[in-house]
């Protein structure tokens, strides 16, 4: 599970631009399924600001459709900045297997892609060792199973060398 403050920049554009974050964190879950992110302080001393859906938690499991949760504060609502607490806190989440139909599953996993690109573009990616490695292993393993018929990338797939399972 990777936890994930994004810090957007000003554009024109409704979105704004994902420079850094404020925060990562990383996790397992404990022998009875649950996982736990501390909470923290933080002061922001850049001009970017968190986004309406901050924090973003990725659940992700090899062989389980990837799960994510996120925060939503309405735009035009007050501002939560000091305040934020996530939304899947205290939530159950039950992890479906992959769909025998591998289009989904990759379709999917896409989200994983994302996020590490979040990361690296941020210059956090070394904030998620244990996310990337298992991404990546993912990866050679659809390959192995489909080819390269769902090739699609990892950001930051050259930074590790995961002793996978399956290879």
């Amino acid at each position: 599970m990777v936890a994930n403050w994004q810090l957007l920049g000003f554009t024109l554009d409704t979105g704004g631009s994902r420079n850094h974050q404020l925060a990562v964190m990383e996790t397992v879950t404990d022998k009875t399924g649950r996982f736990f992110f501390p909470g923290f302080t933080r002061v922001n001393f850049r001009l970017e600001k968190l986004g309406e859906e901050d924090p973003r938690v990725l659940i992700f499991k090899p062989g389980y459709l990837v799960t994510t949760g996120q925060s939503s504060y309405p735009a035009n609502g007050p501002d939560p900045s000091l305040h934020r607490k996530s939304r899947v806190n205290g939530r159950q989440f039950k992890l479906e297997p992959a769909a025998a139909e591998a289009q989904t599953y990759v379709q999917r996993f896409a989200l994983v892609s994302d996020m590490l690109m979040d990361l690296s573009v941020g210059g956090s990616l070394g904030e998620a060792p244990r996310l990337l490695s298992a991404a990546v292993c993912e990866k050679r393993q659809l390959i192995a199973i489909h080819g390269k018929r769902f090739l699609f990338s990892v950001p930051g797939e050259g930074l590790v060398d995961p002793q996978c399972a399956h290879s």
